[in-house]
């Protein structure tokens, strides 16, 4: 009986330590990071065949195309007249590219030929373009701080 009101007043003590030791913190509240917004427009598609695949990534890990591992993923409906389009919402500022594909089979993935090369139109933020091989990260990142248009180009 003695044990549990010795546990019981040890306990009240913790709690009254607790209490002031989170009156008495004199750090300021972090401020909130706000979202930024990331639109963009789609040059180049050469038909309205299928759907435009859209990534984003926040790393050069899964870059340009592996959707496992981009941080969001779009399909994009072509419509006769518009300009593909599309605004990603959300962002935290921060480092991004983007990549897409003319999902012109509306397959949902990349048609390639027997050696790699694609068969349907592929794009990367800041248009970058690869040599032998796909684009590089560092050369389609984007640094976001605010609310950006950019527009990308479509190679086939």
């Amino acid at each position: 009986m003695i044990m549990i009101k010795n546990s019981l007043i040890l306990l009240g003590l913790a709690l009254i330590l607790l209490r002031l030791d989170a009156s008495t913190n004199t750090n300021p509240p972090a401020e909130a990071i706000e979202p930024v917004k990331l639109g963009v427009a789609f040059k180049g598609v050469r038909s309205l065949k299928g759907k435009i695949l859209v990534w984003v990534f926040a790393s050069e890990k899964g870059f340009p195309v592996k959707p496992e591992a981009a941080l969001k993923s779009f399909s994009v409906p072509l419509v006769d007249g518009l300009v593909p389009r599309i605004e990603i919402l959300g962002l935290p500022p921060g480092s991004y590219a983007v990549s897409a594909v003319h999902d012109e089979n509306d397959n949902q993935l990349l048609d390639t030929n027997w050696i790699g090369i694609p068969r349907e139109g592929v794009a990367a933020s800041r248009d970058a373009k690869g040599i032998m091989g796909p684009p590089k990260f560092r050369d389609a990142v984007l640094e976001l701080t605010q609310d950006q248009e950019i527009e990308i180009t479509f190679t086939y």
